[in-house]
């Protein structure tokens, strides 16, 4: 097409094929068509956002602890952001009600740590009391590392946690819940840190 005073296009303002040629201000260029979806609320469209929304839910009521225990397998993004991808990746799961979080199979914590392979746990009126078998010496693991206890209410989708109440060599520790949670159901998780915050194990999930 030979080039004119107008530009590229002469004064062509129209369609070709998937673009559009438009004038503007400063002369003109082309656009491509935008796309028309019959149909926007597909099922395949509406599953994601539900696997999303149920995702992001389980996150937020998380978020403060996922700044930690997250850091290390977010690198250079976001915790958060990380942990929501994790989450949709390997933990929600569609039922006939709807989508939910398939708790035993959610990594509330994950990282490069060695993690412990044998862990309980026991819900009082009180508190959670978590008792694990010391690993320390396999892989990275070490006696310092720091314990991340969370108990997550799957009643009210809240959640307590901690991340300085004892270490791997303690062998167990115990984490103090709101007292209106004693007729809840709960889980626990048990993750470890590393004792200047750089590497986080895998949790394990141990039902109350």
């Amino acid at each position: 097409m030979a080039r004119t005073k107008e530009g590229i296009f002469g004064d062509f303002s129209g369609k070709i094929g998937n673009v559009i040629g438009c004038k503007g201000k400063t002369g003109y260029y082309v656009r491509s068509r935008p796309q028309h979806v019959s149909n926007p609320q597909t099922e395949r469209q509406q599953a994601h956002r539900g696997k999303f929304a149920v995702a992001m839910r389980f996150a937020r009521a998380l978020a403060p602890f996922l700044r930690i225990s997250y850091r290390e397998f977010a690198g250079a993004g976001q915790p958060f952001h990380a942990a929501v991808s994790s989450f949709l990746k390997n933990a929600v799961a569609e039922t006939a009600e709807g989508f939910t979080i398939d708790f035993e199979k959610a990594l509330v914590s994950r990282g490069s740590l060695t993690a412990v392979h044998q862990a309980t746990s026991v819900q009082t009126a009180d508190n959670v009391s978590f008792v694990w078998t010391d690993n320390s010496g396999e892989g990275n693991a070490a006696a310092t590392d720091a314990a991340l206890l969370l108990a997550f209410n799957k009643t009210r989708w809240e959640a307590v946690y901690s991340d300085a109440t004892a270490c791997r060599s303690d062998e167990k520790a115990e984490l103090d819940i709101p007292k209106e949670w004693v007729e809840d159901e709960l889980v626990a998780y048990l993750g470890f840190r590393s004792a200047d915050g750089g590497t986080v194990a895998n949790s394990v999930c141990v039902f109350c």
